[in-house]
């Protein structure tokens, strides 16, 4: 990474307390923000990738909440990292109006229907601060299971845990200039859904292991007559003997 990055964190609060500060602080008026860039680093892939983030802005502009997110420790492939919510100096550029070369589009999002920019500001902010606690997700450059995220995928989620439709997002992708990877399906976000999601892919690599074992097992004749004097009499192993 080049110092486009910073390894500075925001410091999350409990979502109660923030989407509160949040709606008073914003007012009745205002806008979310969905902003596209470059990625925030030297691998701009011919600007290609698309990094995206999301602000809370009032009506002089002013940003009250910033959310992007990235890898814990900037490696952004293989899985190898944590999904956490980051800080970037190039997004900082952008927003003070430093850095226009970087910025592909800013899109207003659309306030959900029946709500007041007051409640959905609260309703950002309350989703944002809801990725908190231990179990958070791996951080995949390309998501390969419901267990990895990326900025995209974290994007998505929290206009979706925010009230935002489905087919609301599907425009917004088509907003989207370069390859974003935004989904309208959320990733799991809160520390309960993190949790069972983390669960299930530690069941699914159990499983993949298992099945590769037994099929070794029986591609191997003279392993299988080893493990008759190996294995003790157990069910496991009258199935592996009767395979």
């Amino acid at each position: 990474m080049t110092n486009s990055h910073s390894d500075r964190n925001y410091e999350l609060v409990p979502a109660t307390c923030a989407s509160k500060a949040m709606a008073q602080e914003a007012g009745s008026e205002g806008a979310v923000y969905l902003y596209a860039t470059n990625l925030p680093c030297r691998w701009k892939f011919c600007g290609i990738i698309t990094h995206t983030f999301i602000t809370i802005e009032n009506r002089e502009n002013q940003v009250l909440k910033y959310a992007a997110y990235g890898p814990s420790n900037n490696v952004p492939f293989f899985g190898v990292n944590w999904l956490a919510q980051k800080y970037f100096v190039q997004d900082e550029n952008i927003l003070l109006g430093r850095d226009k070369r970087n910025l592909k589009a800013k899109i207003e999002v659309p306030i959900p229907e029946g709500v007041t920019f007051e409640q959905f500001a609260s309703n950002v902010a309350e989703a944002v601060d809801s990725y908190i606690g231990t179990d958070p997700l791996r951080y995949n450059f390309l998501p390969m299971c419901n267990a990895e995220g990326n900025c995209n995928t974290s994007t998505s989620t929290v206009l979706l845990k925010s009230g935002v439709s489905r087919e609301c997002v599907r425009e917004i992708v088509r907003q989207i200039p370069g390859l974003a990877g935004i989904s309208a399906l959320p990733k799991p976000w809160t520390l309960e859904e993190r949790r069972k999601a983390l669960e299930q892919q530690s069941k699914k690599r159990i499983e993949r292991f298992n099945e590769k074992f037994r099929k070794s097992i029986y591609a191997c004749p003279p392993l299988m007559h080893l493990l008759h004097f190996v294995i003790p009499e157990t069910p496991n192993r009258k199935f592996i003997a009767n395979k």
